[in-house]
């Protein structure tokens, strides 16, 4: 669908949805164990709706209590896994490989969309060596593994996607034996950590050694527990934008203590001269003395497109580092901004490993597309609103997979 945001005025509160993220974890995590999990909070995204399907393949009981909230009863062990389907979810496919790989019967695992075209060579690269018969269709989904996954000592590259190790980390402490796993060009860290904080919520505890270097004992019981998910960093990523570039809206469900990645945006919007306000209408951002960013985003690649729109409506020259981590998504994220923006007048420059914006303070009408990517939506419609300029978005319901309700929630804003 395409949607048009028209010159209005827009102010209020957003009360953020959940962190898909830390839903398609627990959820998975739940599923594995041979407890009573109550997951509260959950989203109604399409990731978390293909992993909560996942979840009965795996043979978990799911029982809907009310719209935010599931039971989840595993049953792991027993259930004969035949295929998987992932959606668009480059994290499913991740977590869901290594899963997979615990079963010694073949599992087909599937996808839809962009997910298609997006590489996963990295299990080709490392599961053989770990006891899995793996093959993929040209490094990109179908893959078909079998296994089961070995305990033992590997080394892996981290340098594509943290996304690779976590899935690791949650298969590993269901195998047989301890391994110690070896990341080697760690990015993204934070996720891996939130990974690690899920898993011992669920009572499963795995020991870094050294940097980069975790011992994983297997065989840990999941324990079932009561776990509430976190409000979405990077869904409030672009709200939080919106305040930093003068508009009046809080945002509300989010915690400061949260492990997301995407917490990340506090800092750069400090680091260019903003202001934090944690008020009793939800989190603020005062952007009267901002500046242009420098930051670096290698660790936290989904706020690239939220800092773009932050940079191109600040005057002068931001510069945001990680562009490699880009390629790899939805779309090819850093040309899909640099096309976008080039429609409504901002320069983008890619230049090696870093985006060059060319901040201004308006932009000029056009019909701009999404490249289907929910971010690149997102991103832009801030751009629309904060400058009273109408702009056309082509497929906009790409917001779907990661937040269904950010178009009504746009509309409630309006005065």
């Amino acid at each position: 669908m395409n949607y048009t945001i028209k010159p209005k005025t827009y102010q209020g509160i957003i009360h953020i949805p959940p962190s898909k993220s830390d839903s398609q974890r627990a959820v998975l995590i739940a599923a594995l164990g041979n407890g009573k999990s109550v997951l509260t909070n959950v989203g109604n995204s399409n990731d978390e709706m293909a992993m909560l399907a996942n979840a009965e393949k795996l043979g978990a009981v799911i029982t809907r209590i009310d719209e935010k909230t599931y039971s989840i009863t595993g049953n792991f062990e027993q259930a004969v896994v035949t295929e998987l389907d992932c959606g668009e979810s480059g994290l499913g496919v991740r977590l869901l490989t290594p899963v997979a790989s615990l079963k010694t019967q073949e599992v087909n695992l599937t996808g839809e969309g962009s997910l298609l075209q997006r590489d996963q060579s990295f299990f080709e690269q490392f599961l053989p060596e770990m006891g899995v018969k793996i093959e993929l269709t040209e490094g990109k989904l179908p893959i078909r593994v079998s296994g089961p996954l070995q305990s033992g000592m590997y080394a892996v590259d981290g340098s594509e996607s943290s996304q690779y190790i976590s899935g690791l980390l949650i298969a590993f402490s269901q195998t047989e034996g301890t391994t110690h796993l070896q990341v080697e060009n760690s990015t993204s860290t934070p996720y891996i950590d939130m990974t690690l904080h899920t898993l011992k919520s669920f009572g499963v505890n795995i020991r870094e050694t050294n940097k980069g270097t975790y011992e994983i004992t297997g065989k840990q019981p999941i324990l079932g527990t009561n776990y509430t998910i976190d409000g979405d960093w990077s869904s409030a990523s672009y709200w939080l934008t919106a305040a930093a570039l003068g508009m009046e809206i809080s945002v509300r469900g989010l915690s400061l203590s949260s492990k997301q990645a995407d917490k990340a945006i506090l800092n750069a919007f400090m680091l260019a001269g903003c202001r934090i306000l944690d008020t009793e209408n939800g989190l603020k951002i005062d952007g009267t003395a901002r500046k242009p960013l420098d930051v670096d985003a290698t660790d936290c690649p989904d706020l690239f497109p939220a800092l773009t729109t932050y940079a191109a409506l600040t005057p002068g020259t931001s510069r945001i580092k990680g562009v490699h981590r880009l390629a790899n998504k939805e779309s090819n994220r850093g040309v899909a901004l640099q096309q976008e923006f080039a429609k409504l007048g901002i320069a983008v420059r890619l230049e090696e490993d870093t985006m060059l914006i060319e901040g201004n303070t308006t932009i000029v009408p056009a019909v701009i597309s999404s490249h289907n990517d929910h971010r690149i939506a997102m991103c832009l419609a801030i751009a629309s609103l904060v400058t009273g300029v109408e702009l056309t978005i082509e497929q906009a319901d790409a917001v779907g997979k990661s937040y269904p309700g950010f178009w009504n929630d746009l509309e409630a804003l309006l005065c």
